[in-house]
């Protein structure tokens, strides 16, 4: 097995033991979907790897954006946290800890020239399930303010509200 497969394998172990520990498997399926996104990504990635596979990140080279970003919309999601009926510890446990890991991918690892490859493709694994919980948590706010607008239609019985004859 190659190494970045077991990289990706730890990630993915490591991404299941936070949606267990945060509760994240309840839910729809749309947010199951969401929570799936990390493991279809880093199939992909093992996929595709032939041992010289060139991430967007290193043609970018501004792998901090997404902790500059996740910091800039601190400010929204303080907005949504005030109209957020749900459960709020967990919606705010699940940004803090998205912050958290984000922060964490941007400590400078110095590492061996031959592990330095295991470390870019940890730190984009860790990137990685931090933008899913953000994801995550934008999709509970939506699902909840949409329950609360809508006063608790299904995403099934909106569709004739839309679709009536006198649409057409």
């Amino acid at each position: 097995m190659d190494i970045v497969a077991v990289v990706y394998l730890i990630i993915i172990l490591v991404w299941f033991a936070i949606i267990i520990s945060l509760k994240l498997y309840i839910g729809n399926y749309v947010s199951l979907i969401i929570l799936l996104v990390p493991v279809i990504v880093f199939g992909i990635a093992v996929y595709n790897d032939d041992g010289d596979l060139v991430s967007n990140h290193s043609i970018r080279n501004d792998d901090d954006v997404l902790t500059i970003g996740l910091i800039l919309l601190l400010p929204l999601l303080y907005y949504m946290d005030k109209q957020f009926d749900g459960d709020k510890t967990r919606f705010v446990g699940i940004i803090i800890f998205a912050i958290f890991l984000s922060l964490l991918t941007t400590i400078t690892m110095w590492v061996p020239r031959q592990y330095a490859r295991i470390a870019k493709y940890a730190r984009s694994g860790v990137q990685t399930l931090a933008i899913t919980l953000v994801l995550y948590s934008l999709y509970m706010y939506y699902d909840h303010r949409r329950e609360k607008i809508l006063g608790g239609m299904k995403h099934s019985e909106l569709m004739p509200l839309f679709c009536t004859k006198s649409n057409f």
